[in-house]
């Protein structure tokens, strides 16, 4: 879906603006625009991302052997997001324990940026990123990540829609292996 409205974001992809420039929607909310088809397309999307499995290795002690779930950060500081699996302690790397943030969804990185615009930026495309976000922001590509009915396990499914896209095969065939 396409913004429709707007000379900053107007013809550009909700998923493109919710990833790069979030604070748009929280502006729109502010003016009493949140019953726009825009804004809730903006909050299915959130639900697709959540719903998509990391797809970064797990900076943990298990040597990137297990699937990471979770992500930290450091309290009160402009941060990066660093990705565990359940096996793995987000301190074990050094981290002060009562410093650390600790999430696995959307929401959770709106919270820890508290206000922040450029760490909530930064925070929102790092985290969409490792749940596989594509890096060509074509229309076809945003459409596919966002599409929550394709069955990013089932290479069929990816056959069926893009027959001669094989690094995208590739890629979700990687995640597969991921879960095996």
């Amino acid at each position: 879906m396409l913004m429709s409205f707007g000379d900053k974001h107007k013809g550009k992809h909700v998923g493109l603006v919710l990833v790069e420039d979030y604070p748009y929607f929280i502006w729109m909310k502010s003016k009493g625009m949140s019953n726009y088809k825009e804004y809730r397309k903006m909050l299915e999307y959130i639900k697709v991302i959540d719903e998509k499995p990391f797809i970064r290795p797990c900076m943990g002690v298990c040597n990137q052997k297990n699937t990471t779930t979770r992500f930290s950060m450091y309290h009160r500081s402009n941060s990066t997001l660093h990705y565990f699996c359940d096996y793995c302690s987000p301190n074990c790397l050094g981290a002060d324990a009562d410093k650390l943030l600790v999430g696995h969804k959307f929401d959770d990185i709106l919270s820890f940026s508290r206000g922040n615009k450029t760490e909530l930026r930064k925070n929102i495309k790092d985290y969409v990123c490792s749940k596989g976000f594509p890096s060509r922001k074509s229309e076809e590509a945003l459409n596919d990540f966002f599409d929550d009915s394709l069955d990013y396990y089932d290479n069929s499914a990816i056959n069926k829609r893009h027959p001669t896209n094989t690094n995208k095969l590739e890629r979700y065939s990687k995640r597969k292996d991921i879960f095996d």
